[in-house]
């Protein structure tokens, strides 16, 4: 019983409904989206929980619904065992489910974001609607950072990304691609937050959030300077996608800022580099 209580604890109930559902599914989305393996099992499901094909409902400790067009289903977590109902009955072990799914722990841990909750006018959820300016401005960013959809796939990019620049031994190479912010200012009248994308801060995207219903975006450098032509996000809809990733957003917020703080002391590094060169 010990060693299972052990095996249980690795993971969050969330985090075994997700697994128990996806290998429930496997058949279906072999069929359906011709994946070829788990990875693109659990890229799959993350994707259709993000976009909304998917919706998962918590509505106990231990108890889920999962729905899409073609139906849905109950997800109950057991003490060894994840059972899915409504669909006849599959029950899968969570050794096996931890052997399968173990390597996508990141990952998944993320999808649970997804999982809204039967109690939905609860305080805390009223609460985690609320996003400060600079969050907002980073959540723009990373809707906007690449031509993904998987709000996952964005924020695990930009976060392996900010990750690889913090380490001891980085250099920057040319300065491009290094994420920096935010950069409070005002332009016009109008305050914005800016947040670098090279490591001179001579490209980036500046971030107008006033008191109005949608969010500007002006792209910035070199040849654009700061009068280019801006483009609008709803506010509210900005607000709802990326509430329930509110952690993420912080995470990088904070990763901006250590990564700008950083900037000197990578500068200093740059410059002995080439005094370096130039002798050789």
């Amino acid at each position: 019983m010990r060693n299972n209580d052990n095996i249980t604890a690795q993971f969050s109930n969330d985090e075994w409904m997700l697994m128990g559902y996806m290998t429930y599914a496997h058949d279906n989305y072999v069929q359906s989206r011709y994946i070829k393996n788990t990875a693109d099992l659990v890229n799959d499901v993350s994707e259709d929980l993000t976009n909304g094909d998917l919706k998962a409902t918590k509505s106990g400790d231990t108890n889920y619904q999962l729905g899409n067009k073609f139906g849905s289903v109950n997800v109950v977590v057991e003490d060894s065992d994840v059972k899915v109902t409504g669909d006849g009955d599959f029950t899968t072990a969570k050794t096996e489910l931890k052997n399968k799914f173990g390597v996508y722990a990141s990952q998944i841990q993320r999808m649970t974001k997804a999982i809204s909750s039967g109690s939905s006018n609860s305080s805390s959820s009223k609460q985690e609607a609320n996003l400060s300016d600079q969050e907002l401005a980073v959540a723009v960013f990373i809707d906007d950072y690449n031509s993904s959809s998987d709000i996952l796939q964005k924020i695990s990019k930009i976060e392996s990304t900010i990750k690889k620049q913090q380490a001891p031994d980085y250099v920057t190479s040319g300065g491009q691609d290094y994420l920096s912010g935010l950069y409070h200012g005002t332009h016009k009248g109008q305050a914005y937050y800016g947040i670098a994308g090279s490591f001179s801060t001579s490209a980036y995207t500046n971030y107008y959030i006033n008191d109005t219903d949608r969010i500007g975006v002006q792209p910035g450098g070199a040849n654009l300077g700061m009068d280019g032509p801006k483009k609008y996000k709803s506010k509210a809809e900005i607000v709802k996608k990326y509430s329930p990733y509110k952690n993420d957003v912080d995470q990088i917020l904070q990763g901006l800022e250590y990564n700008k703080s950083q900037m000197k002391q990578i500068s200093k590094k740059l410059n002995k580099q080439a005094e370096e060169e130039a002798k050789n």
